[in-house]
């Protein structure tokens, strides 16, 4: 609130004002584009029989961000926005699931046409 205030009074209050509501609709548009696009690849993994977890996690970012875009201020606005940017996303994505990893919590799955087993973990040992 406070950068809002010192840059609103540099830029003067009408300018001001037209940028936070400006970047409201803008954000707000971009977030109900992006949303309904994250719906529709949420569904045709669905219908594919594959959990889309991922694309969940991306819904929920641009939920974040259209929050952080209707509330008036300019670094809430450059979170928002920078967090509609698919390639931000993307990265924030791939962060998340190399710590989830780390942590333990998710393992991986095999790359297409490898398939897992279910010993991975234990050593195999030849006994007569």
């Amino acid at each position: 609130m406070l950068l809002l205030i010192r840059i609103g009074s540099a830029i003067g209050f009408w300018v001001t004002l037209l940028f936070v509501v400006s970047t409201a609709f803008l954000g707000a548009h971009l977030a109900r584009t992006q949303g309904f696009q994250t719906l529709t690849q949420i569904q045709q993994q669905l219908e594919m029989g594959m959990i889309p977890a991922g694309k969940m996690l991306e819904g929920a970012m641009i939920l974040v961000a259209a929050a952080l875009l209707l509330t008036p201020g300019f670094l809430t606005d450059s979170l928002g926005f920078l967090l509609l940017t698919p390639p931000i996303r993307a990265l924030i994505l791939r962060e998340l699931q190399k710590f989830w990893e780390r942590a333990g919590k998710i393992k991986s799955s095999p790359p297409p046409g490898q398939q897992e087993s279910q010993f991975a973990d234990y050593e195999i040992m030849d006994d007569e």
